[in-house]
């Protein structure tokens, strides 16, 4: 499973907070912990909301510095903007791999977005809607899938670079929504098995309590559909817990081998509260 971590996006108050004051300390124990958990990505999102677009440039370019000082990792840039895409890409250079967060099937998109990846050659998210409208049957967000899929090939882009993301929705908003998304995945990796494809995790549990227990539940559900990433929290172990328990009962851990590594590093608990010797 590749796991893009979520927690430096600017929609987050504590994070904004830290954009707006250039806090580079906040922003640094934030990447540290997040690389210490052991994610393969890490997603920068400097959308304030109120900045302009030279603003979030400027965030972009300044978090990808704190980025490139703090870890190792590979960067998630991601914005809606491509012109904050393609500034901070160049900001970067070929000093760290990156992908881009995120496309869609819209025309604006494809003619904006799509172009700063594939002239690039990175790997990039593509959601399945079409501008701001997600369709309620699978089938539908499959078309604008392959609709991607056809635009992307057109500029050279190989299908293994695309992350289809069948888009995640809250539970507690509409009970089938999970479901829809779980369908989706399925007729992804049956229509388009060459490309990857990847999850938001944490949209399934929001305005709910307990969020992490409905999180850990759906990942399980999504990596039984085949899913092949996820943006999630890497720094919430009972999650990880879950999502190398799921690999292993889904066969897709053999021998067991990531399960029983966690094991011996400390990372699961030996035996449940309550449970008999």
């Amino acid at each position: 499973m590749i796991i893009i971590a979520e927690k430096i996006n600017a929609t987050r108050k504590s994070v904004a907070r830290a954009l707006a004051d250039r806090d580079a300390e906040a922003i640094r124990r934030l990447l540290m912990q997040q690389a210490e958990a052991g994610c393969d990505y890490i997603d920068l999102n400097a959308g304030r909301g109120v900045a302009s677009v030279d603003q979030s440039i400027d965030d972009m370019k300044w978090l990808i510095d704190l980025a490139l000082e703090a870890t190792d990792r590979p960067l998630s840039l991601d914005s809606p903007d491509a012109r904050v895409i393609a500034a901070g890409a160049a900001h970067l250079g070929g000093a760290r791999p990156w992908l881009l967060n995120s496309i869609n099937a819209s025309e604006e998109s494809l003619a904006d977005m799509l172009p700063v990846a594939a002239g690039r050659q990175a790997p990039f998210i593509a959601l399945c809607m079409d501008g701001h409208t997600i369709a309620d049957q699978p089938e539908q967000r499959v078309q604008c899938a392959e609709r991607i899929l056809e635009r992307a090939a057109a500029l050279g882009a190989k299908p293994s670079a695309i992350f289809f993301d069948p888009l995640v929705l809250p539970v507690g908003n509409d009970n089938q929504a999970p479901n829809r998304t779980l369908e989706t995945l399925r007729l992804l990796k049956q229509r388009v098995p060459q490309a990857h494809t990847i999850v938001g995790l944490s949209n399934v549990s929001y305005g709910l309590p307990v969020r992490a227990l409905i999180n850990q539940t759906f990942l399980v559900g999504c990596i039984f559909a085949g899913v092949d990433a996820a943006i999630l929290d890497p720094t919430d172990r009972t999650l990880r817990r879950g999502l190398l328990a799921a690999e292993a009962l889904a066969g897709r851990d053999e021998y067991c081998k990531a399960y029983l590594k966690a094991f011996r590093a400390g990372l699961l608990e030996e035996k449940e509260e309550g449970e008999k010797t």
